[in-house]
């Protein structure tokens, strides 16, 4: 497994919360953004959801691009 903690992530998470998603992407190192939807979000409003998958994927592909 060497490497893998040097691969950028993110992780998104809906309020309010049942679970504490946003201390699980913390603790495997990812940033951590949050979203006041329900867990449905990608259904019931999903234009917030895509801007910010969106901007993460941009982000990470310039990580990704730094680790080459």
């Amino acid at each position: 497994m060497a490497g893998v903690d040097r691969i950028p992530g993110t992780a998104i998470h809906c309020r309010p919360q049942i679970y504490p998603f946003d201390r699980f992407g913390q603790a495997v190192g990812y940033r951590t953004h949050a979203l006041d939807d329900p867990h449905d979000v990608m259904l019931t409003d999903p234009e917030p959801l895509a801007r910010i998958l969106l901007d993460v994927c941009a982000l990470q592909e310039a990580e990704a691009r730094s680790l080459e």
